[in-house]
């Protein structure tokens, strides 16, 4: 429901954030002792090992949903209610724009940061490691900043110059 998204909305996010930093950490330390190739089997390993909690959570969802009286559910919305909803609302246009702008504009500077990378650093043991430290501090910075600005921000100048500063 709509309540339990705003519940777990900063928990989830948390979680991807805190993922990222010991991702990032990790990389650089185990891509000079294994290879970064080797890291591919780490990497595969935590995939299996989210599918599986993904299904064990499913599976919970489901045994809970046939044993209790099922509470009054909001209305699910399929792909083109979906896209009928943003082509209405100029806000979730806005927002929808800013989302494809921001992923253009860092794909391109990821990269270009990554080409000045690897040609600064010829070894792809020492790019991985390197990259792995700039994903680890990006990740804690982003952990502040959620801590420490985000509230403030949306408190004092709203949603949109929030939207704006993302």
């Amino acid at each position: 429901t709509t309540r339990e998204a705003k519940r777990l909305f900063g928990f989830l996010a948390s979680g991807g954030t805190a993922g990222t930093i010991f991702a990032g950490f990790f990389s650089n330390y185990m891509a000079p002792i294994f290879g970064a190739e080797s890291l591919l089997l780490v990497v595969s390993f935590f995939v299996a090992l989210a599918a599986m909690m993904v299904g064990i959570i499913h599976s919970q969802n489901q045994q809970e949903g046939s044993t209790n009286a099922a509470p009054a559910e909001e209305p699910r919305y399929g792909l083109r209610e979906t896209f009928k909803l943003v082509q209405d609302s100029p806000h979730l246009q806005a927002i929808a724009a800013l989302i494809c702008l921001s992923s253009i504009v860092t794909t391109a500077a990821t990269w270009q940061f990554n080409a000045i990378a690897k040609e600064t650093i010829g070894d792809k043991d020492a790019l991985t490691a390197f990259l792995g430290v700039v994903t680890g501090f990006t990740g804690l910075g982003s952990f502040v900043a959620q801590l420490l600005i985000t509230a403030h921000l949306l408190r004092r100048f709203g949603v949109g110059t929030a939207l704006l500063v993302l």
